[in-house]
């Protein structure tokens, strides 16, 4: 057995820990047949003893793991014959798929059994911000369920262009990544506006795809024609990441972003100035999507194969409170949300204070105190178990000295 060797680096004054050579520090294959993987969605939901399921649509259905990768099960419904599934969002017990491009298919029991709902030619991406689900479609806008797929409304005021290709989430502001742009809505999509400063006027084809949005913190992320953007301030400005090109998918977790690419697996902590590759075990290096899981990291290559791989083994922050004084006061969205029933709350202080994290209902009453006491300047994490209460939406609220901020999560059970 070979042996692991851990490489300490520091970025920005954090100690990171990276863990390689050793037989487990590498992507490994999962087991799903790569004949039938097409597509290129994944998705998350959580179960009620805690847990999370991974399903991926494929050419032949959607399947489910509940055990990393290592088993797959397809969650046809017995008799739905699935077909070509090319996008998918998952809610608790609750996925919702397009099929063919076309049919919108919602079950409510994990796969078990599935339900049409309705057709919208040319659909391309769903995506969900707690219970609402936004749906882009082909030449045809964005479309809006507030209960689970059942109903749509379009919701295409002051969009320009009408072919829809991503979405991303800042708490309730919506963003929408099209063949003109993107656009920012904060009254959940029934106004959008244009935030393209700083993104290229003119590309090579004439039209300003952009096909992928992600966010992480305050930090806004785009891929525009084969380039990386990132927005500081809710897409009022862009500016270009010179240094990461050809890329397929993104996703972040906390402060990592990953970058799945044409030439592998790319990590930065910084928000994209600098990246670290991430490749070993990797025997095709085109990575045409990411999903993060728990504490698992997956990628499907361009060969239809599925990989496995512990985040813990990426990247580990450690004296990252001691070592790196934050320039700002920041609370970080919760990860995962919705959630059940732990979820962790990152947030930053600039300098010695008393520190307040406490939990409301909707009605405004404090539900929890997570955090009441003399803080140092640093970065911290806590995690908040809800399993006292119920389903809904609540708000968290981090105060020290004069600065305030606020954040809505989401309980499913």
């Amino acid at each position: 057995m070979k042996k692991s060797i851990i490489y300490k680096i520091f970025l920005n004054g954090m100690m990171l820990l990276f863990l390689s050579t050793g037989t487990q520090a590498q992507w490994v294959k999962t087991s799903i047949d790569s004949s039938i993987v097409g597509g290129r969605c994944f998705t998350t939901c959580s179960n009620k003893s805690g847990g999370t399921n991974l399903f991926i649509g494929t050419k032949g259905g959607v399947y489910l793991s509940t055990n990393n990768g290592s088993t797959w099960n397809l969650q046809d419904g017995g008799d739905y014959g699935f077909y070509n599934v090319t996008s998918l969002v998952g809610l608790d017990t609750n996925i919702i798929a397009v099929q063919g491009a076309n049919e919108i298919l919602v079950s409510s029991n994990y796969g078990a059994s599935w339900n049409y709902c309705v057709s919208f030619e040319n659909s391309f991406t769903l995506a969900a911000n707690g219970t609402d689900i936004f749906l882009g479609v082909w030449d045809h806008g964005i479309y809006l369920s507030t209960d689970i797929g059942t109903t749509w409304h379009q919701k295409d005021n002051g969009l320009a262009n009408y072919t829809v290709l991503s979405f991303a989430f800042m708490g309730s502001t919506v963003f929408a990544g099209t063949e003109g742009g993107v656009f920012k809505s904060t009254d959940n999509g029934y106004s959008w506006t244009a935030v393209n400063s700083g993104l290229p006027n003119t590309t090579f084809s004439g039209i300003l795809n952009v096909t992928i949005l992600a966010a992480s913190g305050n930090n806004l992320f785009a891929e525009v024609n084969d380039s990386v953007y990132l927005s500081t301030n809710n897409g009022s400005s862009w500016n270009v990441l010179t240094n990461i090109s050809s890329v397929n998918s993104l996703t972040a977790i906390n402060n990592n972003l990953f970058a799945g690419t044409d030439s592998g697996v790319y990590l930065s902590t910084d928000n994209g100035i600098s990246w670290i590759t991430a490749n070993v075990g990797l025997t095709n290096t085109k990575v045409v999507s990411l999903a993060i899981m728990g504490m698992n990291i997956f990628a499907q290559t361009s060969d239809n194969y599925v990989w496995m791989r512990p985040l813990s083994e990426l990247i580990t922050a450690v004296k990252g409170n001691e070592a790196q004084i934050p320039a700002q006061f920041k609370l970080d969205q919760n990860y995962p949300n919705p959630f059940n029933p732990k979820t962790t709350i990152n947030y930053s202080i600039p300098k010695a204070s008393l520190v307040m994290l406490k939990v409301y209902d909707v009605l405004g009453k404090e539900v929890a105190t997570l955090i009441d006491e003399e803080k140092s300047a640093g970065n911290y994490h806590i995690q908040f178990n809800a399993n006292t209460l119920s389903s809904g939406v609540y708000f968290y609220r981090l105060s020290a000295e004069n600065s305030v901020m606020t954040k809505k999560l989401i309980i499913m059970k």
